[in-house]
């Protein structure tokens, strides 16, 4: 009994420490800054050593203000959270070899999003250069761009939670018909509620900011429905687009995160393999460590029970030896 209550709490601690690893690896650093381009071999150089996000426009170009905002959100950016992403433009036409090297040579689509992956050389541009497709590129679809194709993350906030994302993509894909629609969407729920617990322990501000408005979207879904999110991104546009709106910079900033978390429920992502193994290790993690919480509860109530036994019985047996012994002491006088 003495060992296994010795070993449950340690095994608890490793327990604990593997889901957090498993699920945040999110911190803080410095600042950067945007860099100009101005050659390929400057461009390979920079990709030697790291991923490099490049924007292409014209140089007397007045469509800044996305990029503008993205370069702040960059700057704003610890280095720790970019993994030493370089971001770079490059005004295409003064540099049409370049612009014609990553493949984004038709001024037309200015300004155009490339990431050229670490360590890609010269020769391989054309081939290997990813070009940004969507149609709205805005500082919050760029920073999704890098954090689908890189490592990095972006901005005050991190934009994108993949735990998240998994459980708002399995929520939403509760059948209504289903009879334990209901109760599996509170399972859902209630694990993004642990989830966020494990993830506090390692999350610096930004990061515990957008985990508590996951949980808040799911708890909100449970109160209000499933067409909670698509209602409140609608009410959110409306406030954004408000011409007279004399909203600050960094209330802007926190709506769009919110936008950004419905718009996993509205279009939630696809599923793979490798996220149900995930999903389920998780969920494995947390009934274990529920298990073990109930083994370490269940032996200390039993212990104490067993050691009060113990007190009684020695008490009992001291009693009647001090009772045999003044029988004996009699008997010899």
């Amino acid at each position: 009994m003495n060992r296994m209550m010795g070993f449950l709490p340690r095994f608890t601690v490793v327990a604990t420490l593997l889901v957090i690893r498993s699920t945040s690896s999110f911190v803080n650093a410095e600042k950067p800054s945007c860099i100009e381009i101005e050659s390929g071999k400057a461009l390979v150089r920079y990709a030697n050593t790291s991923d490099v996000f490049v924007m292409v426009n014209k140089e007397d170009s007045t469509d800044k203000k996305e990029w503008n905002d993205f370069c702040t959100y960059y700057k704003d950016t610890s280095s720790q959270k970019l993994k030493g992403l370089k971001v770079g433009y490059v005004h295409g036409d003064k540099h049409k070899n370049i612009a014609k090297k990553l493949g984004v040579e038709d001024s037309s689509d200015w300004p155009s999003f490339v990431i050229v992956k670490k360590g890609t050389k010269g020769k391989e541009l054309p081939k290997k250069a990813i070009k940004f497709e969507g149609e709205e590129k805005g500082a919050g679809q760029l920073a999704d761009f890098l954090i689908e194709h890189t490592d990095s993350r972006l901005g005050h906030y991190v934009y994108s939670i993949h735990p998240f994302d998994d459980l708002a993509a399995r929520m939403v894909g509760v059948e209504d018909d289903d009879k334990y629609a209901d109760l599996k969407r509170k399972m859902y729920a209630y694990f993004a509620m642990i989830l966020r617990k494990f993830m506090y322990l390692r999350a610096k501000e930004d990061m515990k900011v957008a985990l508590d408005m996951y949980v808040k979207t799911f708890q909100k879904i449970l109160e209000k429905g499933t067409d909670y999110p698509e209602t409140q991104t609608t009410r959110l546009e409306n406030l954004m687009n408000d011409e007279g709106s004399q909203m600050s910079k960094f209330k802007k900033e926190e709506m769009s995160q919110r936008m950004h978390i419905y718009s996993k429920f509205t279009s939630p992502m696809e599923l793979t393999y490798e996220d149900h193994k995930t999903f389920f290790i998780l969920l494995g993690s947390q009934v274990l460590l529920f298990l073990l919480f109930l083994g370490i509860v269940g032996d200390a109530l039993l212990g104490g029970r067993d050691a009060e036994v113990d007190t009684k019985e020695n008490q009992a047996e001291v009693k009647g030896s001090d009772a045999s012994e003044e029988v004996d002491d009699k008997k010899e006088e």
